[in-house]
């Protein structure tokens, strides 16, 4: 339930509003405005996606494909979004691009770049690891974190606001 949290709800509504909230400093009004209903939709979807999942955790069934790869069985909770975001490609690019199209909107280089490196991990994931794709792209997105330690914690960011 915890990894289907930060999955399915969490990220969804973190890296839009984050994304809004650095583009107040540093974009235009139109950007900011735009990035505000990005993040207000990603928000609403990502409510939707885990609200089934909080109500009805007996009919998320975890289980390994014959491939290998860890599945959610979420076709028990009779979701018109969790099929289309788990049995559409179409739907994971919906996914993916509430997460990466925000941060590369920005006019923040280093955010910019950290949504780069993003997309990266899910090209590479997706072309080398596809049959274990959630935990491999897990997997690098935790090792991204650290970007974003140094993207919090940079020298001219101090400045600027003790300035």
């Amino acid at each position: 339930m915890g990894f289907l949290f930060f999955a399915y709800c969490f990220w969804m509504i973190w890296i839009p509003w984050s994304a809004w909230s650095i583009s107040r400093s540093t974009d235009s009004r139109a950007l900011q405005h735009r990035l505000r209903w990005v993040a207000i939709v990603a928000t609403v979807l990502g409510i939707a996606f885990y609200l089934p999942v909080l109500f009805d955790p007996p009919a998320v069934q975890p289980a390994v494909h014959s491939t290998g790869r860890l599945l959610y069985d979420v076709s028990n909770l009779h979701s018109i979004v969790h099929n289309f975001v788990n049995t559409e490609p179409v739907g994971e690019l919906v996914y993916w691009g509430f997460i990466v199209l925000p941060l590369i909107a920005v006019a923040d280089k280093a955010v910019k770049l950290f949504g780069v490196l993003i997309f990266v991990s899910i090209f590479l994931t997706w072309i080398t690891y596809s049959a274990t794709f959630h935990s491999v792209w897990c997997f690098y997105c935790a090792v991204l974190s650290i970007f974003v330690i140094w993207i919090v914690n940079r020298p001219q960011l101090r400045r600027s606001s003790a300035a």
